[in-house]
């Protein structure tokens, strides 16, 4: 629940400052998860002689200011600060104004802080921004294992920023940005959620054991490109945290691929990686019980008259 105070020059026009706002609330939601109907925005400009600023401040040569003031639920860790201040100032960038004059400032309050109207403290009742609910009793502590009431799937988001996050809500954002992709069909994302490793492995009803990260995109690329449209939601999800760096989940797929209804055991492994971006997958095993099932999906996915997926080259 973000509260946004814009300050931009009079000498733009009032489309460059709604094309600014436009812009800053984009960020919030790409950057770090903010639902896009949770809008509120202030826009004001100012004269040139109303801006007092130093226009050398930490070797910064700024000739205006355009100040986002932002105020939100504390949470966010340090890395995904940075990552809305990158995703801020491209925003604005693309719009005409100078990096160089983007201002930005984040103000964190608690929930209880926060009343949107009749009188009453909203946010109190609402869950946790971003993570699903967690089971009594349970946390993130290596060893700890959670059952979680979340489902993700076609209406997730791309949180891939927040899975710089080395927590708990990292490992969601990565999850999350995962199902985002499978269900829109979004390859390089889907690449940018697997660790670029050669031994990342995939093994699934339809290409069998995939090592690296090429060979398993290869394989979600051939589904993509298949006769119908994968839609897929993970339920039933039990969490195991096996590691300070290292996360599993587990639970069931069920969706469908055009006509054909599916139901997978799936279980992904999730690694924190800093210098690859945060949280990634490392393992994903899926399994399908029906034979009947699996060989209509083989076949779904292979296209008319063909028997079965092609093996891809290991």
């Amino acid at each position: 629940m973000p509260l946004v105070r814009i300050s931009a020059p009079t000498t733009g026009s009032a489309d460059t400052r709604r094309a600014i706002a436009d812009g800053v609330h984009r960020a919030l939601v790409d950057a770090i998860g903010i639902p896009d109907g949770d809008r509120f925005q202030l826009v004001t400009s100012y004269r040139p002689d109303e801006g007092i600023f130093d226009p050398h401040y930490l070797g910064i040569a700024r000739r205006h200011v355009v100040a986002v003031e932002i105020t939100l639920v504390r949470g966010r860790s340090d890395e995904q600060k940075r990552a809305l201040y990158r995703r801020i100032t491209e925003e604005l960038v693309g719009v005409g104004v100078r990096s160089q004059d983007v201002l930005v400032t984040l103000t964190e309050n608690d929930r209880a802080d926060w009343s949107v109207g009749d009188g009453q403290a909203q946010l109190l009742d609402l869950p946790r921004p971003g993570l699903p609910e967690r089971a009594p009793a349970t946390g993130d502590a290596a060893g700890a294992i959670e059952h979680v009431t979340a489902t993700f799937g076609a209406a997730t988001r791309n949180r891939l920023a927040g899975s710089a996050d080395p927590g708990r809500a990292g490992a969601f954002a990565a999850l999350e940005s995962f199902y985002h992709a499978l269900n829109h069909a979004d390859l390089e994302l889907l690449a940018a959620v697997w660790l670029d490793d050669p031994l990342v492995q995939l093994d699934n009803p339809l290409g069998g054991v995939r090592r690296g990260r090429q060979p398993i995109i290869d394989l979600y690329a051939r589904v993509f490109a298949g006769p119908a449209r994968l839609q897929v939601r993970f339920e039933d999800i039990t969490v195991y945290h096996l590691a300070p760096d290292a996360i599993t989940f587990a639970g069931r797929e069920h969706g469908s691929y055009g006509d054909l209804e599916l139901a997978i055991r799936t279980t992904r492994f999730f690694a924190y990686r800093p210098a690859s971006g945060g949280w990634r997958q490392v393992h994903h095993h899926g399994s399908i019980d029906d034979p009947d099932q699996l060989r209509r999906y083989q076949q779904a996915v292979a296209g008319p008259g063909s028997a079965a997926v092609e093996p891809l080259p290991a």
